[in-house]
């Protein structure tokens, strides 16, 4: 038998109070943030950063210009979007041709120099929120740009919607678009290198002292999710408001090691919000950890440990664990083993 010591970390997505403030009625809440009705087909302005390299001398809120390509320079700007009133919610009908009042027309593009420009543009607005839109997988800049501005319209949101555009979509051709499993890939290698810049773009937003909320989808996740927890680790105060993570394309179990730091069981307790318990009387035979269950991974880790050690982070069946051997206590020798040995 070996004695192990273990550290079970659950993430806790809400918490829960017997005593509820008063809550207004929705009506009421929603016609007290209503500055403008969006019930006209209207322009909508959209703030953005980007890492798309530019692929074309004409400057424009385009698929033309701002390609699927990764840069190594972030890019400030502005674009406007004519929002038609007669819009199935949620829709993104676009047509250049076609008329205002049914399709969605991509307008004027304004560049601006440096982030410092763009939180001038955020102050400007007198309304103390901000929703920062970060898209998914396989979007191309002006999708990007038309989804931020239906999102702004259909919630009739008086702040500055700010898109942040990492490099996602195929290649043009046919075959790009067909070869889903590479653009996949490539759009994943460039998520995974927009983390840092994103986590700049969040911080110096911070300082425009609007409040922040967070619309987040699928692949956007693997560039919002771990620049999030890296803020969380340096700061104590709150930057996020309000998050909203739509078809998360992230692997969980990641989200949590990079919560676990520290060199000691005690550490990494303290800085991802588990706890350190004993566990004694695991045996190979039984691969169960009291209190918690079946966890044949990590007690075989466990016995495989010199005593004293610490393991790597283990993902078990029912969560992420990181244990420390203590003792073994090996079975007593038998007289004779032929019982077992003819069975």
């Amino acid at each position: 038998m070996k004695k192990i010591l273990f550290i079970i970390l659950t993430l806790t997505y809400y918490n829960c109070s017997s005593t509820l403030p008063e809550i207004k009625d929705m009506k009421t809440q929603l016609n007290e943030r209503i500055v403008n009705s969006y019930d006209t087909t209207s322009p909508v302005r959209v703030l953005f950063s980007t890492l798309r390299k530019p692929i074309s001398p004409d400057v424009s809120c385009s698929n033309n210009y701002y390609s699927t390509q990764l840069d190594t320079t972030e890019r400030f700007g502005a674009c406007e979007v004519i929002v038609p009133a007669s819009h199935d919610i949620g829709s993104l009908d676009q047509d250049a041709s076609g008329s205002n009042e049914k399709y969605y027309k991509l307008e004027n593009h304004a560049s601006l120099s440096n982030i410092d420009a763009l939180k001038t543009e955020i102050s400007k607005n007198q309304f103390p929120e901000i929703i920062v839109f970060v898209h998914g997988f396989n979007v191309k800049f002006e999708e990007a740009v038309l989804r931020a501005a239906q999102i702004k319209y259909d919630l009739k949101f008086a702040g500055e919607v700010v898109l942040f555009s990492w490099p996602a979509g195929s290649e043009d051709g046919v075959l790009n678009q067909l070869l889903i499993k590479g653009t996949y890939q490539n759009n994943l290698t460039n998520a995974k290198a927009s983390i840092f810049t994103f986590k700049n773009f969040l911080s110096k937003l911070e300082t425009t002292k609007k409040k922040i909320h967070l619309i987040v989808h699928s692949m956007g996740h693997q560039v919002v999710l771990p620049a999030v927890a890296n803020l969380n680790r340096e700061t104590n105060e709150k930057l996020i408001q309000q998050m909203v993570l739509n078809a998360p394309d992230f692997d969980s179990s990641e989200l949590i090691k990079k919560k676990m730091n520290g060199n000691t069981l005690e550490s990494i307790a303290k800085s991802s919000g588990a706890s350190v318990l004993p566990a004694t009387g695991v045996s190979l035979k039984t691969p169960v950890i009291p209190n918690i269950g079946s966890e044949p991974k990590v007690v075989g880790k466990a016995f495989n440990l010199a005593s004293g050690k610490t393991s790597e982070i283990i993902e078990g069946n029912s969560g992420m664990y990181m244990i420390k051997g203590k003792s073994v206590i090996k079975a007593a020798d038998l007289p004779s083993y032929t019982t077992y040995i003819n069975q």
